[in-house]
């Protein structure tokens, strides 16, 4: 089911924060990235709203 909970976590971050989905993606990656984590752990946690992303910064 991965790759449908990165889309759903994507889609749910543009929504919420009316970016593109590029760049909604780009939030993901980078979050993944600088946390030294899988996207779709991030992804996980953005969907189960353990975890929000700000434009920019990420908020724990």
């Amino acid at each position: 089911m991965g790759r449908s909970e990165v889309h759903q976590a994507t889609g749910m971050l543009s929504a919420q924060h009316g970016v593109s989905l590029a760049q909604a993606l780009m939030m993901l990656q980078a979050r993944a990235y600088s946390a030294e984590r899988p996207i779709l752990d991030i992804a996980r946690d953005v969907l189960g709203r353990r975890l929000e992303l700000g434009n920019g910064a990420a908020v724990d």
